[in-house]
């Protein structure tokens, strides 16, 4: 058996699994016409979970023989195994020895978080990943929440959070709200845990139906979107923004509407990100039918917000939402009945041409230019007292 063939038998045995990570460590510049070491010649008698555990340690061992930034390629070799069914006991300690260095502190976190997902116990490695509870970088974050589940006694819900990803697989628009779930999992508030519970039964029965499952996790985005802690708002608000991608067509009649109102609360909040991402989350509520009735005045109000990045979102939103409610003609794209990226009318510069209808009384309200490196970015925004339409003109070049 040449190292050709291994990797014909890998891809076979694993048809959802990317077997050329694995080999790419395994074979370590070996030509593919050479005979297999004889230990791995002996696969081919083997069952693929039992292939995958008994390359667990012959993989592992590479990270001793590598610098930091190659030893990643090792942990995504790890990583694959352990998705064909493998059972990476025996190489946990590598993996958690990862944690200590920065290059490969983030791929390690994501190695342990598929194993707990995978069913493998990890709330050994509780202590070395409690710094990084708070983390940015969501592999690390999230494994720190899985191990804790399984030292609370939870490890019966990680298991099902397992089975969901899975089975929703590839459910990447939705990772971020399967996150959330996982955090109210470990929640004080009793009635939160509960409320997560649930939300993880409506996941499990609306696999492998990905809009379903979006919709099962509602309770839980509007509770994080209260949350005293801006950061879980703020993923909160990005998970829903997902549902443009998520839901085949329009939600079912008021299954949107705890969830508007949820994003529309946050739309004063005095963190950019947490009222920039609702702003922007409502965009795609009403893209998906969500209706913006209910919370008018908090949309209105926000058209006047000084950031710029929360009026620039609420304000389409609210112009999609009256169209299709019938309460405003369509406009060409670029066109708007309201200011979209200006506070007010006040002129910066004019007159000039009216985009939309030609009068050359308009004025520029708004001016953006970046300069870049190999180019440059514009955008005008116009008011036409004739029309009373704004209208939106992006140019630029690359060179």
């Amino acid at each position: 058996m040449i190292w050709k063939d291994l990797r014909a038998f890998l891809k076979a045995s694993w048809p959802r699994v990317a077997s050329h990570d694995v080999m790419s460590v395994l074979q370590a510049g070996a030509r593919w016409d050479e005979p297999l070491p004889e230990p791995l010649a002996e696969l081919a008698a083997l069952a693929p979970v039992e292939v995958a555990t008994a390359l667990m340690v012959p993989v592992a061992s590479a990270m001793h023989d590598r610098k930091p930034w190659d030893r990643i390629e090792v942990l995504g070799a790890l990583d694959a195994l352990i998705r064909a069914g493998g059972d990476p006991s025996a190489i946990l300690p590598d993996v958690i020895g990862a944690l200590d260095v920065e290059r490969t502190r983030e791929a390690a976190g994501g190695v342990l978080h598929r194993a707990a997902l995978h069913g493998n116990p990890i709330h050994t490695a509780l202590s070395a990943l409690a710094p990084y509870a708070g983390s940015r970088h969501g592999g690390l974050r999230d494994a720190h929440t899985l191990a804790a589940l399984q030292a609370a006694g939870q490890g019966d819900a990680v298991e099902r959070v397992g089975a969901v990803i899975r089975g929703l697989a590839p459910y990447g628009d939705l990772q971020g709200a399967i996150g959330l779930v996982e955090h109210q999992l470990l929640a004080s508030d009793t009635r939160a845990v509960d409320e997560a519970r649930v939300v993880l039964d409506g996941l499990l029965e609306a696999v492998p139906d990905r809009g379903a499952a979006w919709l099962a996790v509602v309770p839980v985005l509007c509770t994080q979107l209260r949350s005293a802690e801006p950061s879980w708002r703020r993923e909160a608000a990005q998970a829903a923004g997902k549902a443009r991608h998520v839901l085949a067509g329009p939600a079912p009649g008021g299954r949107l509407e705890p969830l508007v109102e949820a994003l529309a609360d946050c739309l004063a909040h005095s963190d950019d990100g947490v009222a920039g991402l609702a702003a922007s989350a409502l965009g795609a509520l009403v893209a998906t039918g969500g209706s913006l009735a209910s919370v008018r005045a908090r949309v209105d109000a926000a058209l006047l917000d000084p950031r710029e990045a929360v009026r620039s979102a609420v304000s389409p939103a609210l112009s999609a939402w009256l169209v299709a409610a019938g309460l405003e003609e369509t406009l060409p794209p670029g066109r708007s009945h309201r200011r979209i990226w200006a506070l007010t009318d006040t002129p910066v510069e004019g007159p000039v041409v009216c985009p939309h209808c030609g009068d050359p009384d308009a004025a520029v309200i708004h001016r953006y230019h970046h300069r870049r490196q190999f180019g440059e970015d514009n955008l005008v925004e116009t008011c036409c007292p004739a029309c009373r339409v704004y209208s939106v003109e992006t140019y630029g070049y690359d060179h």
